[in-house]
């Protein structure tokens, strides 16, 4: 299933980005997600690095799967931007989405691109969960699921930047 999801912000690339990688932000953001989440920021030479972990709650999962994923999910997020901007702000990446245990995942990219006097962020990848029998009618939940995450962050950092 194909995964998209698209944001604009009042604020440049370079100012959105460093929201991004900032460590302490990761955390506050993802403090009310689950149970025991984690935030990690890293940053190298050829890319800089966000990790996020939650354990989320299966409560709501139809029978079949709830069975197969048990009472909670481990699910982990990484980006990995590169971590030089083009002149203009603009950057690029990769997103992993992984479910420990679980055949679920999601393979895709990012893009930080100047928009007017702000910038947009695209988030988009290919998700497929190869449970047996109901992998294919899980996806658009599990979309839903990451989707809201997605929507959470691009909240926060709206909140943030004041807008």
């Amino acid at each position: 299933m194909r995964f998209h999801r698209a944001y604009s912000f009042d604020a440049p690339c370079e100012q959105v980005y460093d929201l991004l990688m900032d460590e302490g932000f990761q955390r506050e953001r993802v403090a009310r997600t689950g149970t025991d989440p984690r935030a990690e920021v890293t940053r190298g030479s050829d890319a800089d690095v966000v990790s996020i972990v939650l354990n989320l709650p299966t409560d709501g999962a139809p029978g079949p799967a709830k069975k197969f994923l048990g009472d909670s999910l481990t699910v982990t997020d990484d980006r990995r931007w590169e971590s030089d901007a083009a002149s203009d702000g603009a950057r690029r990446g990769t997103v992993v989405v992984r479910v420990k245990g679980a055949p679920v995942t999601m393979d895709g990219t990012l893009s930080l691109t100047p928009e007017g006097q702000g910038c947009s962020l695209v988030v988009e990848g290919d998700l497929k969960c190869s449970i047996p029998l109901v992998g294919r009618s899980l996806e658009g939940q599990i979309a839903e699921v990451i989707g809201g995450f997605v929507d959470s962050e691009a909240r926060a950092v709206r909140r943030r930047l004041g807008a």
